[in-house]
């Protein structure tokens, strides 16, 4: 999302150089259409040579703003001391000019000419920014202001005071010209981010479409291979149970009795295992949230991944409560499979004192809250706001989409609740945090 601040200072340097330019010329002109007495040149020359140097030292901030030579605040720092030597020096020349040709319509009115002039520029090039523009407008207008007062006071001239109200209402006009042009552009800055969240919505949208296509694809599959392997799963279980029973009741060799017990107990896992995959990858178009067991949900996706943790000698810890909660399951189990995927993944080559993975369910604050933790180094702080962005992967090429989390906090959030990310002594612990009430 863009800044309205970090925008409108782009803008306000990305419109400098003509002001500028301007300036430097215009600053020549006062010094040269007045009479050249030696008065003029004490007092009226030292404000426009300085007008010139702050000028130009404008132009060159401008052109290393382009080139991208020197840091940004840097840049913005001396911009804004220039502009208020440019402020001062304008507002002490131009003062100088009417009051020593006061008797000179055509030079005062030049001046006046000179102050709106530049007042209204001042509205295009630093009106974004209010620590600029009143500053610049009231150094500028002020003192000539005053002068016109003065010499009212002195003169009891109308003319004199005619010329002070104007340039003290052409000063307010052109603050609250300045207060228009920010609120456009603050307004022109929230169209823009309203239309880039609304890219990023759509862009998510359509990514998650296609990843549940995907998905749905995949399930269809999944439940198809489940159904043909419990077929002939339960002949073998079932055969294996028998073939226990009657080796209890013979005199059986104990290796004998002792591999058939395994025999069995392996089938039983693959039982759970395929009961696991067809959850998590098959549901009828009429059902919906339930009431269920988070534990029954953590174990039954920890059957699909104990193989795999154990095959890499990653140690996997568990506190868990038998607590139901309203939602969807295979959601949920969804939304764990990916935080596991993502650990394993960060564990994996690890150190075999570090390839752990601690998963805890508590309930804090009227809310189930099922925290993730690995055993790999915390995430960068600078990682934590990009991290549910789509599309966003630390992962290398190929090896993943940076979708997962994204689509996981969506599916938190359908569930009023929500997915986080924090430190937890040095490692990374993501939080799935999940309303108990329906």
């Amino acid at each position: 999302m863009k800044s309205f601040t970090e925008e409108s200072r782009q803008e306000i340097l990305a419109r400098s150089l003509p002001p500028a330019i301007t300036f430097a010329i215009l600053a020549v002109l006062v010094f040269v259409i007045p009479k050249l007495n030696d008065e003029h040149l004490l007092f009226v020359g030292p404000p426009c040579l300085i007008i010139i140097l702050a000028s130009l030292w404008r132009v060159a901030l401008y052109f290393q703003w382009q080139k991208k030579k020197a840091d940004f605040s840097n840049i913005w720092l001396q911009f804004n001391i220039a502009s208020l030597i440019n402020s001062v020096c304008w507002g002490t020349a131009l003062s100088l000019v009417v009051y020593q040709n006061e008797s000179s319509p055509l030079i005062v009115t030049f001046a006046l000419l000179i102050a709106a002039a530049i007042g209204n520029a001042s509205i295009f090039t630093l009106g974004n920014d209010t620590k600029l523009h009143i500053p610049f407008v009231t150094l500028t207008l002020l003192p000539l202001t005053g002068i016109s007062f003065y010499q009212y006071s002195i003169s009891l001239d109308h003319g004199d005071l005619g010329i002070a109200i104007i340039l003290f209402l052409g000063m307010i006009y052109m603050l609250s010209q300045g207060r228009v042009h920010r609120r456009r552009f603050a307004e022109k800055i929230k169209a823009e981010n309203d239309l880039l969240s609304s890219q990023q919505e759509l862009l998510q949208q359509r990514a998650m479409t296609e990843h549940a296509n995907r998905l749905a694809s995949v399930g269809e599959m999944a439940a198809g291979f489940a159904h043909e392997i419990n077929n002939p799963l339960t002949v073998i279980s079932g055969n294996l149970e028998l073939l226990q029973a009657h080796l209890a009741k013979t005199d059986a060799d104990a290796q004998v009795v002792k591999h058939a017990g395994r025999a069995l107990n392996a089938s039983q896992r693959i039982s759970k295992i395929v009961k696991s995959l067809r959850t998590l990858s098959y549901r009828s178009a009429d059902e919906g949230r339930d009431w269920h067991n988070i534990a029954t949900i953590v174990n039954e996706t920890l059957e699909l991944y104990v193989e795999r943790i154990e095959s890499h000698q990653i140690r996997i810890s568990s506190e868990l409560i038998e607590q139901k909660i309203w939602c969807d399951d295979v959601q949920i189990m969804q939304v764990f499979l990916n935080l596991l995927n993502n650990a394993f993944d960060v564990v994996e080559n690890l150190p075999t004192a570090d390839r752990w993975i601690k998963v805890i369910v508590q309930i804090q604050n009227n809310q189930l809250i099922l925290s993730l933790t690995n055993g790999g180094k915390a995430i960068d702080k600078d990682l934590v706001t990009k991290i549910f962005t789509p599309f966003f992967t630390t992962k290398p090429v190929g090896q993943g989409m940076g979708l997962g989390l994204a689509i996981s906090r969506s599916l938190a959030l359908r569930h009023k609740g929500d997915l986080q990310v924090q430190h937890a002594d040095g490692h990374t612990c993501f939080r799935l945090l999940l309303p108990l009430t329906n």
